[in-house]
């Protein structure tokens, strides 16, 4: 039996902002032969008021970038600084340096260029919706890790609270705590932080001892200063927990 939470959550919501009528009604037929798409608004003009979309559940906006290169921009502006939960896939008429231009400023990595078949569009949006729910994903993780951090006491001004954060993510994800092999935490936080094994580690130490210091009674264990290894542990132990709810 399928899952309907589940198939809601897959169900990707699109708007097409495009005039290419092929588009509009093999989009219109997919969704009537598929449950994965689900169109919440058609355009055939680039909107210059935007207070009609603000109301809507967009996850990929489907944008004919030559409707009117003008309003385009100010659209594509308005998502990013705005709507950081919509994803905008472009359709551009030619690859020229202009659209390169484009692409580059707005950090654009997804797009299409005619002529371009329905499935590879269909690909494209899945692709856009597949990075925004990585990126949600991601984004929930390493808050937790934050959130209890803090309420550990830990300091989020020094820079072993970002190296706790990027090592207890990563056991969380990679490792099992029974057999964590410290060095190559260090090792894997040095690499995102672009620093060292070494650094990780003290900076590590001496975040705790800045928490236990001044706020003993949230991060001790049995009542002494908890090592790295301990805390790293607790907090990516709290965020299997997490994932698994």
């Amino acid at each position: 039996m399928v899952n309907i939470e589940q198939e809601l959550v897959n169900l990707i919501k699109v708007f097409l902002c495009v005039s290419d009528f092929d588009v509009i009604k093999n989009m219109m037929d997919y969704e009537n032969d598929n449950s994965k798409i689900k169109i919440v608004g058609i355009s055939t003009t680039v909107m210059e008021h935007l207070k009609g979309l603000e109301e809507l559940d967009v996850d990929v906006f489907v944008l004919q970038y030559t409707l009117d290169k003008k309003k385009s921009n100010d659209l594509l502006e308005y998502v990013l600084l705005n709507k950081r939960e919509w994803r905008v896939l472009p359709l551009f008429q030619e690859l020229d340096s202009e659209v390169i231009h484009l692409l580059l400023q707005y950090g654009l990595q997804n797009f299409l260029v005619k002529p371009f078949s329905f499935p590879q569009l269909l690909a494209a949006i899945e692709n856009e919706q597949l990075q925004q729910q990585t990126l949600a994903a991601a984004t929930t993780v390493e808050s937790m890790a934050s959130e209890i951090m803090l309420s550990l006491g830990l300091p989020a001004h020094l820079d072993g609270f970002g190296y706790i954060q990027t090592s207890a993510v990563y056991v969380a994800k990679n490792m099992d705590v029974m057999h964590l092999h410290m060095k190559n935490v260090y090792q894997q936080a040095a690499k995102a932080h672009h620093s060292t094994a070494a650094r990780v580690e003290k900076c590590i130490r001496t975040a705790i001892a800045f928490a236990y210091r001044n706020q003993p009674e949230k991060i001790c264990i049995n009542n002494c200063k908890p090592t790295n290894t301990q805390i790293i542990s607790y907090i990516s132990e709290k965020l299997k927990l997490f994932g698994n709810s």
